[in-house]
């Protein structure tokens, strides 16, 4: 019995092995392979295209002597954007090379302030790898600057200083050693043209109420945020501390014995700003810009974007014929 249940285990054994063996020679279907692991996207790629011309519509004679002010040099940067006919076509380049492009074009002095990329660098600047898409088409310089510069930000705007363009954030633009002092004259504006119809009362200003109203007038529209308050406090540049900012309120009428005579002292000595010849001299102490009064001539302090925004740019001067 021993001997026959050994046989039937061997012919079992034997069975069991011949179909492993039929089953691994019949062919087996192919093995869907493993799916890969999603791929990063691929960075964008900038189909970059930087075309500009441009056709001077005036210019000075080849052989007119240099230019050796910057004064001079300045407004020949003025013409160089006021005399040229610019046509550009930039397609998803970005702000820093379409500014260069114009640069170069117009052969512009042009220094541009723009932040660090990495920001690991602090620095006044604006954000120049914005892409930017633009086509104009016979424009002047200075609309294609503009163009540029709104598209930097609301706080991006352009200026000459030493002889040169600069452009950048306002608040750097507006730095101390940038401010320059000029006065205009406005003894013509200080007069108040009588009104003649008849009237039972007829009420003129003086030339000092004019003033008043010439000065909130440019306070509200020549770059508003330029006369702004200063801060409370400031950095004191020998010891490098945050000390109290002084502020310090003109006396009534400048000082005139004569004219301060009914006039009411303010009583307000941080004050930054007046605009009533009654109240005290009419003045204002912004954050990047001031307006002193005397004998109706306005003194400025204030960087030249401000400036501009007051009284425009003296005649400018072309670029030589030679270019």
């Amino acid at each position: 019995m021993r001997t026959a249940f050994a046989l039937i285990g061997s012919v079992s054994c034997l069975l069991l092995a011949g179909q492993a063996v039929a089953d691994d020679a019949k062919p087996q279907a192919a093995k869907a392979p493993a799916a890969a692991p999603a791929a990063a996207p691929p960075d964008r790629v900038l189909h970059q295209v930087v075309e500009i011309r441009n056709e001077w519509t005036k210019t000075r004679r080849a052989d007119a002597p240099p230019l050796e002010t910057a004064e001079d040099r300045g407004r020949e940067q003025v013409g160089r954007l006021l005399f040229s006919k610019v046509t550009l076509e930039f397609e998803e380049v970005t702000l820093r090379e379409a500014l260069r492009a114009l640069r170069r074009e117009l052969g512009l002095n042009m220094v541009v302030f723009l932040a660090d990329p990495s920001g690991k660098v602090e620095r006044p600047g604006f954000d120049g790898e914005q892409i930017v898409s633009l086509s104009l088409r016979d424009v002047d310089g200075r609309t294609a600057l503009e163009a540029l510069t709104s598209i930097a930000g609301k706080q991006v705007t352009w200026q000459i200083h030493n002889g040169m363009i600069e452009v950048g954030p306002r608040a750097h633009l507006a730095r101390p050693d940038a401010r320059e002092t000029r006065v205009y004259e406005t003894t013509d504006l200080a007069i108040d043209p009588p009104d003649w119809e008849p009237r039972k009362t007829i009420q003129r200003r003086n030339s000092d109420e004019v003033i008043g109203e010439l000065v909130k007038m440019i306070v509200t529209h020549c770059e508003p945020d330029a006369f702004l308050p200063a801060p409370a406090t400031r950095v004191d540049e020998e010891t490098g501390r945050v000390v109290p900012r002084q502020h310090t309120t003109p006396p009534a009428n400048g000082g005139d014995k004569k004219k301060s005579a009914g006039a009411r002292a303010n009583p307000n000595t941080a004050s930054t700003a007046n605009f009533d010849p009654e109240e005290a001299q009419v003045f204002v102490n912004g954050r990047w810009a001031s307006i002193q009064v005397k004998d109706n001539n306005l003194a400025v302090l204030a960087p030249d974007f401000v400036h501009r925004a007051i009284d425009g740019y003296p005649a400018p001067i072309p670029p030589p014929a030679a270019e």
